[in-house]
């Protein structure tokens, strides 16, 4: 049986009730408490999954949710060379677009050290191109990671409510009439998340935090659909 979990503003966890699944619920102040209380527990199961792996597979979210969350996580101390980091999905725009996710990272996540191996999705070789380079990847790896950020809608990833690719059995797929813009993305599939040993979700804003009344599995809902969760809320 899970828990919903309450950390208040001192980092400190008090257990509230328990759940009827193996959700968990992190509550925080702010953002900031919630990407410091993050990247300590990251710190502890990268080096926790390094001692059975060469290497600790993460994936990352887009948009602007994780920004806090990249910037603490790349001052944690971690052996970031035995890290690779793979996006969730990416917006179909030119290489360097200031509204791609790949160009977010690298602008809030920076090193002293050594880096982590990073996996982008290249859609500047077009979305055919692009998805099969990253399907290759993808189709030889297993996430230990998954951190996602959640949409309004519910949706994670580019998985938005009701999409005929939430019940793909492939790594990734194209996206080509999305419910935001840009209109086409490449996103990873329902499959590659609910493969992952550990799912986190990021919940940040009021409008957001109301999502968590229902929690039932709803393909309106896409985030319902991943599998247990932790969820990180501020």
């Amino acid at each position: 049986m899970g828990y919903l979990i309450c950390v208040n503003t001192l980092g400190t966890i008090n257990k509230i009730k328990p759940m009827d699944n193996e959700n968990h619920f992190f509550r925080f102040g702010c953002e900031k408490e919630l990407a410091l209380e993050l990247c300590l527990y990251l710190e502890k199961e990268i080096a926790r999954i390094l001692k059975m792996k060469k290497f600790c597979n993460i994936m990352v979210p887009g948009g602007n949710s994780p920004i806090v969350f990249f910037k603490q996580f790349s001052k944690s101390c971690v052996h970031w060379e035995k890290v690779k980091i793979f996006l969730s999905d990416e917006r179909f725009l030119p290489k360097n677009h200031t509204n791609r996710n790949d160009k977010n990272f690298s602008d809030n996540f920076s090193f002293s050290g050594n880096h982590p191996v990073f996996h982008n999705i290249p859609v500047e070789l077009g979305l055919d191109k692009g998805i099969s380079s990253y399907r290759k990847i993808l189709d030889n790896e297993s996430m230990d990671i998954v951190v996602l950020g959640l949409g309004e809608d519910g949706h994670i990833a580019s998985l938005f409510p009701n999409c005929n690719s939430l019940n793909s059995s492939e790594s990734c797929f194209i996206v080509r009439n999305s419910a935001k813009l840009p209109k086409k993305r490449i996103s990873v599939g329902m499959t590659t998340i609910r493969r992952a040993s550990k799912r986190i979700i990021l919940v940040i804003g009021k409008s957001k935090r109301k999502l968590l009344e229902e929690m039932h599995p709803n393909p309106s809902k896409p985030f319902t659909l991943v599998g247990n969760a932790d969820f990180y809320i501020a």
